[in-house]
């Protein structure tokens, strides 16, 4: 991961919380949807589609 993949997956956490939150309507669940999510997310990072985008 660089730090400019870092930095865009930094920028859309605010995202990633209000879908949560939006989800789950609890902020202690959606922060922990968040961080499972993140944590998947960068241990499955070498396999990403280098093409796709970060939203998606």
């Amino acid at each position: 991961m660089t730090e400019t993949d870092e930095a865009e997956l930094r920028d859309l956490i605010p995202r990633l919380r209000r879908f949560a939150r939006a989800l789950t309507h609890d902020s202690t669940a959606a922060d922990d949807l968040v961080q499972a999510s993140l944590e998947r997310a960068v241990s499955r990072w070498k396999s990403r589609h280098e093409a796709g985008s970060l939203q998606a």
